[in-house]
Order: structure tokens, then C-alpha cells, then sequence
């Protein structure tokens, strides 16, 4: 969260305890990125996420959407049957309205 996104087309799949955080820096640093994120409109960071987004892809469920890693393990591997989705954000369009 370090790292200086300004300028930058970046990808992340961040942890469900740090989207909140890459959608913000996202935000305030007038950044584009793809984003891997679960279809969860309840969480609190939905409407922001609704609000940068340019464009969406459905991926599937977990099972479907990633492999497994080194430890055989998939995430999320709690929750396989979760939907996810990857969204196109972009916070100069959020700055745009916001002037």
C-alpha cells in the first residue's frame, strides 16, 4: 500500500480484508487497475467499487477461477463457491465528477 499507483494500469487480487484499501488508494491517487474482487454486494466497499468501475467481467465461481498454488491449497479455499468478478477501475473518473 506503499507503492505509488499514480499513472499506472496495475492488477491486484487483494485479500477480502484489504479491498477496501486498494479501491481508496485507487481513488486518491487518480489510478486504473484490474481488480479480482468477489460479487458481494453487501460489503461496505461495493458502492466505491460500483463508483470506479469501468468495466466488469464475471469469472466464476472460486473452484472455476483460480488454480491451485504450491500448497495445492485454492483460494479462496474457504469458500469455493463464491462468484468473482474482475473490474476495470479507474479513479481519474471518479476525480472527473468529484470537480
Amino acid at each position: 500500500m506503499a507503492q505509488d499507483w499514480a499513472g499506472t494500469f496495475s492488477y491486484a487480487c487483494p485479500p477480502l480484508a484489504m479491498v477496501d484499501q486498494v479501491l481508496h488508494l485507487v481513488r486518491e491517487q487518480g489510478a486504473r487497475a484490474v481488480l479480482i474482487v468477489p460479487l458481494w454486494e453487501t460489503q461496505p466497499w461495493w458502492p466505491l467499487l460500483r463508483s470506479l468501475a469501468c468495466s466488469y467481467m464475471r469469472l466464476g465461481s472460486g473452484r472455476d477461477a483460480f488454480y491451485p498454488g504450491l500448497s495445492g491449497a485454492c483460494a479462496p479455499w474457504k469458500n469455493q463457491n463464491w462468484s468473482f468478478l474482475a473490474v476495470e477501475v479507474d479513479g481519474a473518473k471518479f476525480r472527473a465528477r468529484a470537480t
